[in-house]
């Protein structure tokens, strides 16, 4: 089950199921899904269909469009494992997706001044960042970020994603993991933005 769509990234998934003998299940071509744009702080439901079947729609209290690709992947598996003859009620599938509550993850900590927690740790993830943060929380303001990395992660490219959308950075790091990156050892450039640390 994927939902990955880079054409390089499929070629790798697509080799390593040729070679395990897997079925591949995927995004656009074997199941489809749909998320309404997401409205300022609101989280819509995610409606799946699969094998010209729709499955309904499922509640998540997850940002991003990227969480709803990966409800729709859920969803397909579980019925993957029913075609399988395990049994999983739609009871089941549809807590299970509302309960999910992911700390650290586009956490919403406070509405007034919008204050938002995410642990976003690669390139991928910090597009996907930023991405939710132009369609979850569109605020008129400036937007400060506070930021700690580890140095060995990409830390320029990282950068280069949040620098169109960030006005200032506050750089910090974090003292118990040896990997932290230290702010005053170097000044990456991240365009206009402003940096303190």
């Amino acid at each position: 089950m994927t939902t990955a769509e880079d054409s390089q990234v499929m070629q790798v998934i697509e080799s390593a199921a040729a070679e395990c003998k897997s079925p591949l299940y995927r995004v656009g071509r074997d199941f489809r899904w749909h998320r309404e744009d997401d409205a300022p702080f609101r989280t819509p439901p995610v409606r799946v269909q699969s094998a010209g079947r729709d499955l309904g729609e499922f509640p998540l209290r997850l940002f991003g469009h990227h969480q709803g690709a990966n409800a729709a992947a859920v969803i397909v598996a579980v019925e993957r494992l029913r075609a399988a003859g395990i049994q999983i009620t739609d009871q089941a599938v549809t807590a299970g997706l509302f309960d999910v509550v992911w700390p650290a993850r586009m956490e919403l900590l406070r509405r007034r001044p919008v204050v938002v927690l995410d642990c976003a740790h690669n390139v991928a993830s910090i597009h996907a960042l930023v991405e939710t943060l132009a369609e979850s929380f569109p605020i008129a303001g400036r937007r400060h970020m506070i930021l700690a990395m580890s140095s060995d992660k990409q830390i320029p490219e990282m950068l280069a994603e949040l620098a169109p959308v960030i006005d200032a950075f506050h750089l910090t790091q974090y003292r118990s993991n040896p990997r932290s990156f230290d702010p005053d050892m170097e000044r990456p450039s991240c365009g206009s933005s402003g940096i303190r640390s």
